[in-house]
């Protein structure tokens, strides 16, 4: 197919520009999913204490709020240490058990 101009993926391209001298594509990559990874955590982290200002505090789900912040204190621990992969399942799981109470409780 002479003359036919080869298509390039924007991804790729974006990828590229975000290099440094003697970064290959997959270290880049790497790189822009961590930001983003972390990125994704502390939008999390935001959204969990939105979250948790909606229930009122009890003897009854005291304990349960208290896991939750624990979860996203651990969340806030593991982005320092770059382990985004768990930073985030911690925070899930904060969301989860706000989330879980809420939904016991028929509240929104």
């Amino acid at each position: 197919m002479a003359g036919k101009k080869e298509e390039t993926d924007p991804r790729r391209d974006r990828t590229r520009r975000m290099q440094t001298p003697g970064q290959t594509d997959s270290d880049a990559s790497r790189q822009n999913d961590a930001e983003h990874q972390r990125a994704r955590c502390l939008s999390d982290i935001e959204q969990f204490y939105a979250n948790v200002k909606e229930v009122k505090r009890t003897a009854e789900n005291a304990h349960i709020l208290d896991l939750a912040a624990q979860y996203c204190e651990d969340t806030k621990y593991f982005l320092e240490k770059k382990d985004y992969v768990t930073a985030f399942g911690a925070i899930n799981y904060a969301h989860g058990l706000i989330d879980a109470f809420r939904k016991a409780k028929g509240e929104k």
